[in-house]
């Protein structure tokens, strides 16, 4: 799996969940089975939207799309 151009090291990254957030950076933890523990934290810095659930699996990652000119 892939998030913004790096590769997450490998492992089962079924269970997500949002572990904070502010205007500064999004974190995120992921693992086999939640209920237990997480095995891997990925930090997203400076978002500038987000929209998930806090608890989600399975996901997919997608870059985002170029910026849009205006038209003149």
């Amino acid at each position: 799996m892939e998030i913004a151009g790096h590769r997450l090291p490998e492992g089962s990254w079924w269970d997500w969940e949002v572990r904070g957030w502010d205007a500064g950076a999004l974190r995120l933890a992921a693992g086999y089975d939640l209920t237990y523990h997480h095995a891997l934290e990925v930090v997203f810095v400076a978002p500038g939207l987000v929209s998930c659930p806090l608890a989600f699996q399975d996901p997919v990652f997608r870059p985002p799309p170029p910026p849009t000119r205006p038209a003149a």
